[in-house]
């Protein structure tokens, strides 16, 4: 009977609950961006006449892949894909645009909406520009609860890892802001501007496969589960050939959370 028992009891938690690896994505998911902070209110057709002299800019990029914006419909310039995934730093960028400026002089109607053209360039391309208008979300909270998940023996059981598109020079800075309040429960990072890669390009799901097999080989019998608030980026890593990535945007994180018995 007490054997009974016992077995009943791992059987269900062996079915309650579920060690997993879990990438999470920052801008958008475990970070809100405050853009009126940094350029306030402005109008749509001045922003889209910047973003024209983004493309202006750098043509064509390094990188042989689309990243997209926010609403993961419309591709990023060249020049921002570049530079979040490593291949031009600030300086490199800056550099660019002088020269470009040179021959444009007349590109922008006014002073004031150079003046725009400015403040969006600083927001896209100084290293600490985009975590100055940066706070945690909600999701954090979600995040905690992950951590806070213990096994039988009081051990900490999932792997939590960031996966963004972080420009390189935006790290330390991001680490050292965030450090007490999302860095504290991550285990490992994936940021594009290290790797030179990034979403939604298959390349990168295929690097999170390989670090989970070279630092977590145990984690593999478990599907990855994976929150960003991009569809375009979800789709992708859903479609990875090595592992089977369960997807969800941060509104749907909890429920599928509890669906999978992580919390």
């Amino acid at each position: 009977m007490k054997k009974s028992l016992i077995f009943s009891v791992l059987l269900c938690q062996c079915f309650t609950f579920n060690a997993a690896v879990i990438f999470w994505d920052l801008g958008g998911t475990l970070l809100l961006h405050d853009v009126r902070q940094k350029i306030g209110l402005q109008i749509r057709t001045e922003i889209m006449k910047c973003f024209r002299a983004f493309n202006e800019i750098l043509p064509h990029a390094k990188t042989p892949y689309n990243v997209y914006s926010d609403d993961g419909k419309t591709p990023l310039a060249p020049i921002l894909v570049d530079f979040l995934n490593g291949f031009l730093t600030s300086e490199d960028v800056t550099n660019l645009y002088k020269k470009w400026h040179i021959g444009h002089s007349d590109y922008f109607a006014s002073l004031a909406e150079e003046a725009i053209f400015n403040k969006i360039f600083d927001l896209g391309f100084n290293p600490t520009a985009i975590v100055e208008i940066s706070n945690p979300s909600s999701l954090v909270s979600l995040l905690r609860k992950v951590v806070q998940k213990r096994d039988i023996h009081g051990n900490k059981c999932h792997i939590n890892i960031i996966l963004s598109n972080w420009a390189k020079e935006s790290i330390e800075p991001f680490k050292k802001k965030f450090s007490k309040s999302i860095m504290i429960y991550m285990d490992e990072a994936v940021f594009s501007g290290e790797i030179h890669m990034s979403k939604p390009h298959h390349s990168i799901y295929d690097y999170c496969y390989r670090l989970i097999c070279e630092k977590f080989p145990q984690q593999l019998k478990e599907p990855f589960f994976f929150i960003d608030d991009q569809e375009v980026n979800l789709e992708s890593a859903r479609k990875n050939k090595h592992h089977t990535f369960i997807g969800a945007l941060p509104r749907q994180a909890q429920e599928t959370f509890e669906e999978y018995k992580v919390i």
